[in-house]
């Protein structure tokens, strides 16, 4: 799972997701999904849309995927994290861009 903690240019430090086959930075969510084998309790991946098809292609068990911007809401479902809460919290990140 390639999701690591970057230090940006104003020396914040940020967590970001990366592609686990090209090792590039995913920037958008519209830009990703993650990838997994057909299995129960399994390990995800962050892909680039378009290496989704070289990744499967070197890994043939992957064989499920849902778009990256659905992954933070349902992780966030399943933490049992409080909507309102969570609203406050990214209104105050907006605010460090």
């Amino acid at each position: 799972m390639a999701i690591r903690i970057t230090v940006r240019d104003d020396d914040r430090k940020s967590p970001m997701v990366f592609c686990d086959h090209c090792n590039q930075e995913i920037t958008r969510a519209s830009e990703g999904n993650v990838e997994w084998r057909a299995l129960d309790n399994t390990e995800a991946f962050f892909i680039h849309k378009a290496c989704s098809r070289p990744f499967r292609k070197a890994n043939p068990q992957i064989r499920n995927s849902m778009e990256l911007i659905q992954f933070p809401l349902r992780l966030a479902l399943n933490l049992g994290i409080d909507p309102d809460r969570a609203g406050t919290i990214a209104q105050k990140l907006r605010k460090l861009r």
